[in-house]
């Protein structure tokens, strides 16, 4: 298995109880270029694995999950479902005491809450949670940790990869959200195909929460599979004025998701 898209819906550090989960959703590419489910997803808590592994041995772990293997031939990319930075303004004053030269009346527009990636998000109809917020500590740095145990670096703003070679894949890590992607219909092509598998609808049948979590995992995958195979589908950060602080990272989501462009 050489390609591999996998998504992954984060849940909260202790989950393995939780209402809302660790959610897994590999794909592949067939013979015609297009994706196709690979393995089973998997809902539960990472913890173990995340805390249990590292460096190039980490993302086999995880695809053990799902019932697939990745060896040192093989790239993985995948894309994650949780803020991987927090906002410059924020942790300039978390960790320098330094004040934003304002603060603007619009709570979406507070440079203290929203990274750019999110306000940019906002400005196109969509409202992404934000990380100081929305209490989405606990995942963020969830994802933040599996950026640094799988020894992944900055290649370029919202990508983390790492090389391949003995012991492991080659590996390009995103983020991503799977609201905007709905909302705006940009994958759900391959989407209701895919949620048709047997596969699939069996891993939603554990109740709303379940099927929630199964779903937005599958979206995450086909934007890491977008990311991969054709990445102009999706829209980045390069166009962007001001620059994105790199420490923000991006979401990188479908270009229909962002009708107000400018």
């Amino acid at each position: 298995m050489n390609e591999v898209a996998l998504g992954w819906d984060v849940g909260a550090w202790h989950c393995e109880a939780g209402e809302s989960r660790d959610t897994l959703c590999a794909l592949v590419r067939d013979r015609e270029g297009l994706p196709r489910l690979a393995g089973t997803p998997w809902r539960g808590g990472l913890q173990t694995t995340l805390t249990g592994f590292e460096g190039k041995a980490l993302v086999p772990a995880i695809l053990a999950l799902v019932g697939i293997e990745a060896g040192a031939d093989s790239a993985v990319t995948i894309a994650i479902d949780t803020p991987l930075g927090w906002p410059k303004a924020f942790t300039d004053l978390l960790t320098h005491r330094r004040l934003p030269a304002t603060i603007h009346e619009l709570q979406h527009k507070n440079t203290l809450l929203y990274r750019q990636t999110e306000r940019i998000l906002i400005e196109n109809g969509h409202r992404p949670l934000s990380v100081v917020q929305d209490m989405m500590s606990s995942q963020s740095t969830k994802g933040m940790f599996f950026i640094g145990k799988a020894g992944l670096t900055v290649e370029a703003t919202g990508v983390w990869s790492s090389g391949g070679g003995p012991g492991g894949p080659r590996v390009a890590a995103i983020e991503t959200y799977p609201a905007p992607c709905k909302a705006r219909g940009g994958l759900d092509k391959f989407f209701a195909e895919i949620a048709r598998h047997e596969r699939v609808v069996e891993a939603c049948s554990g109740g709303r929460h379940v099927e929630e979590d199964v779903q937005d995992s599958l979206y995450c995958a086909l934007v890491a599979f977008a990311f991969a195979t054709d990445r102009g589908v999706l829209r980045g950060p390069e166009q962007c004025d001001p620059p994105v602080p790199a420490e923000e990272g991006w979401i990188w989501v479908p270009r229909q998701c962002y009708p107000n462009w400018a």
